[in-house]
C-alpha cells in the first residue's frame, strides 16, 4: 500500500505546472522581491557598523581581581533592531580585565559567571554609540546566596 502511495505522490507532484519565467512577475511577486531588496540593504548596513574594543574589570570584595571569571553577553544593531543579533564571551585575565571586540551602534548586555558559583554582580546594559573609556565596563562582585529548592507553580 505505501509503494501505491508514495507513486501516486510522485506523479501528482511531477504534474505540477511551474510558472513560466515569460510571464510578468505578479504583485505577489514584486513585493517578496522588495523585501528581500531590503532586507539585503538593512544586512549590508549593519555590516557596516564600526568594531569597538571595550575593555573592563571585575574584582572581588576585598579588591582582588576576579580571575578566570567567564563574561558573556549578546547584542543587537541599534539602526536595524530585527538584524545583527550575536552573542560573545571572553574570560577575565590575571588581573581581573577583559576584553572584547564589539561593534558600534549595538546595545549590549553583558553578565559574568563565576566558575565556583560563590561570587555574582548585577548584570550591565549599555548602548554602544561612541568609544567607550579604558576599563568603562566594571564588576564589582559580592558572595551570593545558594538558592535551593523546587519551583512550584500555581497550577500545579
Amino acid at each position: 500500500m505505501f509503494r501505491r502511495t508514495f507513486r501516486t505522490l510522485i506523479i501528482v507532484l511531477f504534474f505540477i505546472p511551474l510558472p513560466c519565467s515569460a510571464e510578468e512577475p505578479t504583485a505577489v511577486e514584486l513585493r517578496n522581491r522588495e523585501e528581500i531588496a531590503q532586507i539585503k540593504k538593512n544586512f549590508e548596513e549593519t555590516l557596516k557598523a564600526v568594531p569597538t574594543t571595550v575593555t573592563g574589570r571585575a574584582v572581588l570584595p576585598d579588591g582582588t581581581p576576579a580571575v578566570g571569571f567567564k563574561i558573556g553577553g549578546w547584542g543587537r544593531s541599534i539602526t536595524h533592531p530585527g538584524y545583527g543579533h550575536f552573542l560573545f564571551e571572553t574570560v577575565t585575565d590575571e588581573n581581573g580585565g577583559f576584553s572584547l571586540d564589539l561593534y558600534r551602534p549595538c546595545l549590549y548586555w553583558l553578565s559574568i559567571d563565576d566558575p565556583n558559583k560563590i561570587y555574582v554582580a548585577p548584570d550591565c546594559y549599555f548602548e554602544l554609540t561612541e568609544p567607550l573609556e579604558p576599563d568603562a565596563i566594571q564588576f564589582k562582585l559580592q558572595k551570593g546566596v545558594p538558592i535551593e529548592g523546587v519551583v512550584i507553580d500555581e497550577s500545579m
